[in-house]
Formats: C-alpha cells, sequence, structure tokens
C-alpha cells in the first residue's frame, strides 16, 4: 500500500535460508536500512561487522524511531510514529 510500482522481497531473517540470501543481496547494495529493536539484527547473525564485512562501500542506516525515553524499547513502525507525533498535547 506504501510502496507502490516498487520491488520488494520477504526473507525470513531467523531461518538458516534467509542470511545467505540477505548477505547475497548486500554484496552488491547501495544502501541498507533496517527498522528492528536496538540489538536484534546482532541477535540474528547481522552485526555491523559482519554487514560492513560483506559489503565495506554500502551505507549501513539504523533507523530506530524511538529514541532514548520511556517508549525507547517498543516497536515504532511508520504508522504508530505518525499518530504518536499527531496526538495533541
Amino acid at each position: 500500500m506504501f510502496n507502490r510500482n516498487k520491488k520488494s522481497l520477504a526473507v525470513d531473517l531467523a531461518r538458516p535460508e534467509g542470511k545467505p540470501i540477505v548477505l547475497k543481496l548486500l554484496k552488491s547494495a547501495d544502501v541498507l536500512t533496517e527498522n528492528f529493536r536496538p540489538g536484534a539484527l546482532d541477535t540474528l547473525g547481522f552485526s555491523y561487522e559482519i554487514l560492513r564485512k560483506e559489503n565495506p562501500e554500502a551505507d549501513l542506516l539504523l533507523a530506530q524511531g524511538l529514541l532514548k525515553g520511556p517508549y525507547e524499547h517498543r516497536l515504532a513502525l511508520d504508522e504508530v510514529t505518525q499518530m504518536m507525533a499527531d496526538s495533541p498535547t
């Protein structure tokens, strides 16, 4: 719905078959963005060091939605952060 006319691929990073697919894609990527909770990529075997080793030229972007504060460990999907930003004060 939000990414019309764009190619996409869903890969389950928790399955053993997922990791080689992502690492292969990363070798030719210009940019990698992620929006997991802090430490989630490390747990899945995709630490910064591993990603940097696979493609030292790629820009790696951590897109953490909620920064330091009471909500920092909550999941921050686009729709959630938009609703929180629009709430009256």
